[in-house]
């Protein structure tokens, strides 16, 4: 009949076709929808050995991967397990877990710790207290008389009976004993903890070093205390009256005196005064200096950086047999050029003008005077130079003086 007949064949098919498609959408059938596209629910176990999966009366023993359905209850032994839940949601399953598979790919923990991994949202059930979250990571351990939940990433919602919900941010975990919700407090990370590793590695790491320059701080000065003088020789004036409120308290040691002012020094969020009360809540609250930065949002290098300088003016003054620390230090020593040098006076330095303070003639000092090692300042080529450092950084310069040795390593 020519092409217009066929034209109108094309668009009687295209109206027949458009026309199925409303009716299988307006019936609740989405081709291109999640469930149409959804992949069956999985189980692995994360290494060798056995899982067991209870379905109904039947126990099934796992050795690789495994198709899962609603309902089912996980045991693992001694590997743990990897579950592929609905919709972009997988959990890590720990050692010697139990966990049930719940519809809508939620969990419930019988006994154990399991990570869940949320690319939308997801629920794990501890008895009547719920823990969700729908773009993040959560940990959920049970033990036999309390539970704990902890956000690695997102915020994590805990609902239980009777309480208002409380929102879990990154880095904060809560107790739960007897279906009771204790108030959020910053999350223990652990060195030895696989999950804590593979997740959170940078914490992880910066906690490890900060506790390394506590150790050193403890072992050197551990009976010598700071003083606002000390903070204010800084240039410092403000610091100084933020810190006092702290100093002499002995809930802080000398460690963890130096750790927050430096988190302080280095926030740039927040006021002096307000980054140091926000870094004692945290560490009053149990939170370890690595967890309590992160929280923070300060930044590992700077934080370093800034301790390194503060440990060097506080050395110098904390060993100088002949200046108070509550003097603080003779000069700004934030210039770690020169750690533990003083501005003058001491010949024996080897680094002074080779003037005694008082005199100003260079002859105060019988072993230095013009002729000494400190010389009269004014030919810096006789003047002896400084030690090579045989140590790549602080801390282990820190380490290789202290008599403790390995002991001060976690």
């Amino acid at each position: 009949m020519g092409p217009f007949s066929d034209a109108m064949r094309l668009s009687r098919s295209m109206r027949h076709t458009a026309a199925a498609l409303v009716m299988m959408f307006a019936a609740g059938c989405n081709p291109f929808s999640d469930a149409a596209a959804m992949r069956p629910m999985t189980l692995e176990p994360s290494g060798p050995g056995s899982v067991f999966v209870q379905r109904g009366d039947e126990e099934i023993k796992v050795t690789g991967r495994f198709s899962l359905a609603d309902g089912d209850l996980v045991r693992t032994a001694s590997p743990g397990a990897r579950l592929a839940l609905e919709s972009d949601r997988f959990a890590s399953v720990g050692q010697a877990t139990k966990v049930r598979v719940m519809g809508g790919g939620s969990l419930e923990v019988v006994e154990g710790s399991v990570l869940a991994e949320a690319g939308r949202h997801m629920t794990v059930t501890i008895d009547d207290v719920t823990a969700s979250t729908s773009d993040g990571i959560m940990r959920v351990d049970r033990y036999s008389a309390s539970s704990g939940v902890a956000s690695y990433s997102g915020i994590v919602a805990i609902a239980a009976p009777g309480q208002e919900r409380v929102l879990l941010e990154p880095l904060f975990d809560v107790s739960i004993a007897a279906g009771q919700v204790v108030d959020p407090s910053p999350y223990r990370v652990d060195v030895d903890d696989e999950w804590d590793r593979l997740h959170l590695p940078d914490v992880v790491e910066l906690d490890e070093q900060l506790r390394r320059y506590d150790g050193a701080i403890a072992g050197r000065w551990k009976r010598v205390d700071l003083d606002a003088p000390y903070f204010r020789a800084l240039g410092d004036s403000r610091g100084a009256k933020a810190m006092a409120g702290y100093l002499g308290s002995p809930a802080y040691s000398t460690s963890d005196l130096l750790i927050a002012y430096s988190i302080a020094d280095s926030d740039t969020a927040r006021q002096r005064d307000e980054s140091l009360t926000t870094a004692f809540g945290l560490r009053r609250d149990g939170g370890q200096w690595g967890v309590v930065a992160t929280i923070m949002d300060v930044r590992p290098g700077p934080l370093i950086a800034g301790l390194e300088d503060l440990i060097f003016a506080f050395g110098a003054v904390a060993e100088a047999p002949d200046v108070s620390l509550s003097g603080g230090p003779a000069r700004d020593t934030r210039d770690s050029s020169a750690p533990g040098g003083g501005s003058g006076g001491d010949t024996n330095a080897g680094g002074g003008d080779g003037k005694d303070s008082d005199s100003g003639d260079g002859s105060g000092d019988p072993s230095g005077g013009e002729g000494s090692s400190g010389g009269d300042g004014d030919d810096a080529s006789d003047a002896d130079p400084p030690p090579e450092e045989d140590c790549a950084n602080l801390i282990d310069c820190v380490l290789d003086v202290l008599p403790l040795g390995g002991e001060l390593l976690p």
